[in-house]
């Protein structure tokens, strides 16, 4: 393996180069911490988006599960793993008790009047995931750093601290109570250690490995897959220090690595071993080996144009194209220079793109552990191209403001009115009695008793929904065909549209309200 061309961390050339470590290197703390406010300014901003409804399908999952710890403290289910909703639930408990400490002192009026959500259960709750997300997410920030820095100088680490704290995907998901945000930091520890393991290979490095695989796979289950990053690093290691790295101490690491993960997976979900039975079932969702059986893989030739989709789209739409393109060209030119410090992060980037691609169902989210990555490789093409003064800052300014852009655009919707939440207060001011059919992914929410609110099992003709004498039709869309919209326009002349609200200017689908024209 020939040795690295990163530049050696004390010999920046150029005039440009010296003046940014000179900002840095003087004032690196407080641009640190401006980075990781303005990270977490951008995830609190919209926090409360959608509230008093919860629109994702996921949030309730983590929130109800962490609640009912208060009841139980075996969850149940292993369909995720049980860390998180400890690490939740231990917030939730302070919070239940510090509110009942407030109503105690005879505070609750004037609480209530300055901050009613904190007598607003289960909104509350949410709220709480939610902040403690916005928190984990912004704290990314700073492990990036110290991430790039084992590779890059401090000027440069600053620049991939600044990229993950302003990456509109993950400043979105940051806004949500979910696993993804905790498990991005996780697995991002396992990467800083398996590029610590390449420097110095010491017993330490594999132990805390260890333990940050466990915490990601105890987050969620696909967080063990970032153990191949210290698998690569420890083959690195041992062909970069054969005289004074051996075989039986890789072997002795690696294994005591793997125990200790494995101890903390079940130290972190101990219900996992109490209650083995449910978790090694395989017949019902709840049990985790349903999930790993039932995962679903892809033909070949849907597989092909699903990895295409997810190269040329889903993933640059995610991060943004400049930080792909750019951290596509860096993972390039890395391997051609055979950069051994970044071969394990390159080798499970590829490993990842690859194998998740291959599911039946890949929403964008499962991609997420891997955005770190990109930023890393996109961070290793500008430090290689810092010596063209006039071509990094282009570059640089490029990637920045187009991120920047994206996670205000971002970050402004989330406190906008979800349209879901904007045709439901319509629905109930004027709509009053009747039949309601409705189509789409959006089930309106119908507080009026006089109202029968009807979905149908087959698709809606023209024919069923006048045999039906319906009163309203609701249509929803997040994406619409050719197809659908001639479906749709059979009927346009016999209904009267009443209120439109677009994705455009809000989170959620297009919803169309209908009146019938009898």
């Amino acid at each position: 393996m020939t040795k690295s061309t990163l530049p050696r961390h004390s010999h920046e050339n150029g005039n440009l180069s010296l003046y940014i470590s000179n900002i840095f290197n003087n004032h690196l703390r407080l641009v640190l911490l401006l980075i990781f406010l303005l990270g977490l300014g951008l995830r609190l901003w919209g926090i409360t988006y959608g509230f008093p409804h919860i629109w994702n399908i996921d949030e309730p999952a983590l929130v109800r599960s962490a609640y009912s710890l208060r009841f139980n403290l075996n969850p149940g289910h292993f369909d995720w793993p049980h860390f998180y909703y400890y690490f939740n639930g231990l917030f939730y408990m302070i919070f239940y008790y510090a509110r009942a400490v407030i109503t105690k002192l005879g505070l609750k009026d004037f609480v209530e009047l300055v901050a009613p959500i904190v007598y607003k259960d289960p909104t509350v709750f949410y709220l709480i995931s939610r902040v403690i997300n916005a928190i984990v997410g912004a704290f990314t920030v700073v492990v990036m750093f110290k991430t790039a820095k084992t590779v890059f100088p401090k000027s440069m680490a600053i620049i991939a601290a600044l990229l993950i704290a302003i990456l509109p995907y993950h400043v979105g998901e940051s806004h949500k109570a979910l696993l993804e945000p905790a498990l991005v930091l996780t697995m991002l520890l396992v990467y800083l250690y398996s590029i610590k393991i390449i420097k110095n290979p010491t017993l330490k490095n594999y132990i805390l490995a260890g333990v940050f695989i466990g915490l990601s796979t105890s987050i969620k289950y696909n967080g063990f897959l970032s153990a191949i990053c210290i698998i690569v690093a420890s083959i690195v290691a041992f062909r970069l220090n054969q005289k004074k790295v051996s075989i039986k101490f890789l072997i002795k690491a690696l294994f005591i690595s793997a125990t200790v993960s494995v101890a903390i997976f079940f130290v972190t979900t101990p219900y996992a071993l109490l209650d083995y039975k449910e978790f090694f079932r395989n017949d019902i969702s709840s049990g985790a080996f349903w999930q790993f059986e039932n995962i679903g893989k892809l033909p070949i030739n849907l597989y092909l144009s699903s990895l295409w989709f997810n190269l040329v789209t889903k993933m640059p739409l995610a991060v943004t194209y400049p930080i792909w393109i750019t951290g596509m060209v860096g993972l390039i030119v890395a391997t051609i220079k055979k950069e051994y410090k970044l071969l394990p992060l390159s080798s499970f980037l590829i490993f990842y793109i690859v194998y998740t691609s291959s599911l039946e169902r890949q929403p964008t989210h499962y991609f997420l552990p891997i955005f770190p990555l990109i930023i890393i490789f996109a961070t290793y093409f500008l430090y290689f191209l810092k010596k063209y003064k006039s071509l990094f800052i282009t570059l640089l300014s490029l990637v920045v403001f187009v991120a920047l852009y994206g996670s205000i655009k971002t970050s402004y919707l989330y406190s906008q009115v979800d349209s879901r939440n904007l045709a439901t207060d319509w629905i109930s001011t004027n709509i009053t009695g009747g039949t309601v059919f409705f189509d789409g992914e959006y089930k309106p929410l119908i507080l009026n008793k006089n109202i029968l609110l009807k979905s149908p099992l087959v698709p809606i003709t023209t024919k069923k929904i006048f045999n039906t004498n319906p009163d309203y039709f609701i249509w929803t869309k997040y994406e619409s065909s050719p197809e659908q919209e001639k479906y749709y326009s059979e009927i346009i002349g016999k209904i009267q549209l009443q209120e439109f609200y677009s994705k455009d200017k809000n989170l959620g689908p297009d919803i169309y309200i209908y009146k019938i024209i009898k």
